[in-house]
């Protein structure tokens, strides 16, 4: 997209730029894994756009095989893989997250 925009550039239509450019860095950030913190009083959402959840607004959220499921009351599913090079115990996950489901 970049190469492109520079074309672009060369040619003097600007406009055209400035929709290449957007568009590339639209392709980029939605290239980028999804990445969560979870805490004792919400799950936060690093990737653009940021955005921080109670546990209230979860039904379930749960690690199996390296697949993060965050299972929201509103019907919407978000899951994840997790690297494996990040060595996570998945029991202790688990009984983390339900006592904080527990307590809604």
């Amino acid at each position: 997209m970049f190469v492109l925009a520079g074309c672009w550039f060369g040619l003097q239509n600007y406009f055209m730029v400035a929709a290449l450019v957007v568009l590339g860095v639209l392709y980029h950030l939605a290239l980028q894994k999804l990445q969560f913190v979870f805490t004792a009083e919400k799950v936060i959402k690093l990737n653009f756009p940021g955005k921080e959840f109670d546990w209230e607004v979860f039904n379930n959220v749960v690690l199996k095989d390296n697949i993060l499921t965050l299972d929201f009351k509103n019907n919407r599913l978000i899951q994840a893989e997790i690297d494996q090079s990040q060595n996570i115990n998945e029991q202790q996950f688990n009984s983390f997250v339900k006592s904080k489901l527990k307590i809604q």
